[in-house]
Parts: structure tokens; sequence; C-alpha cells
């Protein structure tokens, strides 16, 4: 499964969210919805609020 997961790279499959803030200084960003600038899941872009 290498081939496929395991890192953010063209060609793989990827989940992951992009907020904004530093969840390492305020833990509470995590639970703030407003915060999600980018949602991939599966590879596909599913929210994108970077544009």
């Amino acid at each position: 499964m290498s081939d496929r997961l395991g890192s953010i790279s063209a060609g793989k499959i990827a989940d992951f969210v992009v907020r904004e803030g530093d969840p390492l200084t305020d833990i509470e960003i995590l639970g703030d919805r407003r915060a999600v600038s980018l949602i991939v899941q599966d590879g596909e872009v599913k929210q994108d609020s970077l544009e």
C-alpha cells in the first residue's frame, strides 16, 4: 500500500485538513469550523476557501 498511502504526493490517496491558526498555541482552533481552509478526502478537494 505504500505506493498509494503514507505521504502527500501526486498519484497517492490523501485525507487532510488545512486550518488557519496554530493548534500548538491554541488547541480550541481545532473545534472551530470557520478556521477550516481546505479539506481533501480520497485525494479530492471537498472544500476550498483558499481560492
